[in-house]
């Protein structure tokens, strides 16, 4: 028997066997730099054992073990060459051994190596003959291969099987079945199968799609289009305990976080929930999974157990812009406005070219009642590039509504001139700058807004009659001007005859004295 130590694990062995020598293939030592110190820590510690083992005078049923470990490792952590290699040499030490073949066949399937998978997957049934798994695997090889006779021999069987929990394995081969069916252009037979997986499994939404496409092929374009629209990509699932063991040997947070992602983009959010929470066992200081926690509980209706979790993240990262805006999001669903505006302010100061989070830090200080402070904020959403200008305009219309509610006329103004900056034709601002002006006391500067706006827009009524008005009666004498204001008055009395159109025609007839 050959051995070798660490420097030599990647070099061709041969160790003697009771059936004679065994090659061994080599395996390459990956790169695991981008895997957190616990899973590179896990990694360098079954390489060492195996080193150990290949240096001294271990039994192969041993090695077969320690290749089949790190093994099961490598395909763990997403490294398919070393996995593959390394089960290799498992199954060649212990051909006896169900899992390696197993292994092999998956890892070969998900690489694209569909004749090395159909390898493996029989040999992994004639090992253990029947099992329900395994014969999945191979039926969906058989069919993505174009083996249909195969695929179909292999899904009846697991149907055949009825002992135990037997139907947690029948949507799919009831699915296999109906994918066959419809390669053969068999749509009715198709729908059936179809429609019998749908019934064991609901919640498998991606069987809608081919359902869909098996009733157009029959011209039920209503059944068709009900069930295309149905597909939420749920995939269709059955167990498969080999791989799911994989889970208990995980020591990466990312690893989880990464398979809480997938678990909630399906849908699956208790599944995620459970994944981030061993995640946070793991790496309880690690912000991403803190933060990913509290989305899931968002979903999950859980805005308590959220909350806590983004301050969690805050505390291990303070400047984690998106767990702020996400906080501050929840917050102001809550009315909570002062600490909503705490943590949006923050995310604005983090990103400054975050231009929801800056219209959102104006709605928080608008709702608070501290309009000085939403003012600010406004002219910093203003001057970033990119801000819609429709929105400006809304905002400053209903900063200016509000600071003339409390008797603000000054800063009313202010915001009415910057709607009338931002859209010049806004007969509304134009009215509103010129009253804000006028019950400030500022009768000249109205005479000259108003006149701007009847420049611009000549066939205002309102804006004509204001200045009609502020002509004929304002106590500034050097505003007054009562030939003008009869003239505007007039001419808006022929526009529309209303009473106090009437007074003011009044008034400007008083003014020039008749």
């Amino acid at each position: 028997m050959r051995r070798a130590g660490a420097a030599v694990i990647a070099a061709t062995l041969t160790l003697a066997a009771a059936g004679g020598e065994v090659p061994l293939e080599p395996v390459p030592l990956p790169s695991i730099d981008n895997l957190e110190p616990v899973a590179r820590e896990q990694l360098d510690g079954h390489r060492r054992t195996l080193d150990e083992l290949l240096a001294g005078e271990a039994e192969p049923a041993a090695l077969a073990s320690a290749f089949g470990e790190l093994g099961r490792l490598y395909y763990l952590y997403d490294l398919p060459e070393p996995a593959a290699a390394a089960l290799g040499n498992a199954a060649r030490l212990a051909p006896e051994r169900f899992e390696w073949s197993y292994l092999l066949g998956v890892l070969a399937r998900k690489e694209g190596r569909m004749e090395e998978a159909r390898r493996w997957l029989a040999r992994a049934l004639e090992i253990r003959p029947g099992d329900r798994t395994a014969s999945l695997r191979l039926a969906e090889v058989e069919l993505e291969s174009g083996r249909l006779e195969s695929a179909e021999a292999l899904y009846r069987r697991v149907l055949e099987d009825s002992g135990g929990e037997a139907q947690r394995w029948h949507a799919a081969a009831w699915y296999g079945l109906g994918r066959i069916a419809y390669q053969r252009e068999e749509p009715a037979a198709a729908i059936e199968r179809l429609e019998r997986t749908l019934e064991l499994q609901p919640e498998a939404s991606a069987v809608n799609h081919l359902l869909g496409l098996a009733y157009r092929a029959t011209g039920n374009l209503d059944a068709a289009r009900r069930h295309l629209s149905a597909n939420r990509h749920g995939a269709v699932r059955y167990p498969d305990p080999v791989v799911d063991e994989l889970a208990t040997l995980v020591r990466s947070a990312q690893f989880y976080l990464k398979a809480a992602n997938r678990a909630a983009g399906r849908g699956r959010l208790e599944a995620a929930r459970q994944m981030l929470g061993e995640a946070v066992e793991i790496d309880p200081d690690d912000p991403l999974v803190r933060y990913n926690l509290a989305l899931v509980l968002l979903r999950q209706g859980d805005e308590a157990g959220a909350e806590r979790e983004l301050g969690r993240a805050l505390a291990a990262d303070p400047d984690y812009r998106n767990a702020h805006y996400n906080l501050a999001t929840l917050l102001a669903q809550q009315e909570r406005w002062p600490e909503a505006v705490i943590h949006f302010r923050r995310a604005v100061e983090i990103d400054a070219r975050d231009l929801e989070a800056r219209r959102l830090l104006f709605e928080a200080l608008l709702a608070a009642g501290e309009l000085a402070a939403a003012a600010e904020a406004l002219d910093g959403w203003q001057a970033s590039p990119g801000a819609e200008p429709a929105a400006l305009v809304e905002a400053n219309r209903r900063l200016a509504a509000r600071f003339g509610q409390r008797g603000e006329l000054a800063a009313a103004a202010e915001r009415f001139a910057a709607v009338v900056r931002l859209a010049p034709d806004d007969e509304q601002a134009r009215f509103g700058l010129a009253t804000a002006l006028i019950l400030g006391g500022r009768h000249g500067e109205a005479r000259d807004e108003l006149e701007a706006a009847l420049e611009r827009l000549q066939q205002s009524v309102p804006l004509a009659h204001a200045l009609a008005r502020l002509l004929a009666a304002s106590p500034d004498p050097a505003v007054r001007d009562g030939g003008r204001a009869l003239a505007l008055a007039r001419a808006v009395f022929d526009a529309a005859q209303t009473l106090d159109h009437a007074e003011t025609v009044a008034m400007a007839l008083a003014e020039t004295g008749d």
